[in-house]
């Protein structure tokens, strides 16, 4: 697929988090296989980061796919809120307690690393709330390091805002 207004395109409706608007290169990937990629003008590219961490099995696996779309065929999704839940959630949590270390024995689920680490915040904070020291409310990130794009995991990160102006 060889667009050439999706540059244009993405300028005008995507917003980029750390990309100062001042910037106005764009690299519009359209496939990919294993962990190479290939952008809207045919050029390939080897997929370092992993789709931004979280494509490290690769694209365009077609084993997943089939598994992916026979799961969907029978139930696409359904929440772990308040008392419901779906069986494969079930039978994952149990494998991933199986395979983790004492004393960790249950699991929480979230759709990726931002929601992840809200999620890590609250809990800490709630633990330390329960102990007694709600004084406990610092968070510690690593200088030059990405925590996810919502408010915790965001504050949290270790970029220095002044070399982008998505901070203003």
């Amino acid at each position: 697929m060889h667009r050439t207004d999706l540059a244009a395109l993405d300028r005008a409706h995507i917003i980029h988090p750390y990309l100062p608007s001042s910037a106005t290169e764009r690299v519009i990937m359209v496939e990919g296989e294993g962990s190479r990629l290939r952008d809207s003008h045919g050029r390939e590219y080897l997929d370092a980061t992993g789709g931004l961490w979280l494509a490290q099995v690769g694209h365009g696996r077609a084993e997943l796919a089939d598994v992916a779309r026979e799961q969907m065929a029978r139930l696409e999704y359904f929440t772990s809120f308040w008392e419901f839940s779906n069986d494969r959630a079930v039978e994952l949590a149990e494998r991933l307690v199986s395979i983790s270390p004492e004393p960790l024995d249950h699991v929480y689920y979230t759709s990726g690393g931002s929601e992840g680490n809200e999620a890590a915040i609250k809990m800490a904070r709630y633990y330390h709330h329960r102990r007694g020291e709600s004084s406990r409310t610092w968070i510690l990130g690593r200088h030059r390091a990405y925590h996810g794009i919502a408010y915790g995991g965001g504050s949290v990160t270790g970029f220095d805002l002044s070399t982008t102006d998505s901070g203003r």
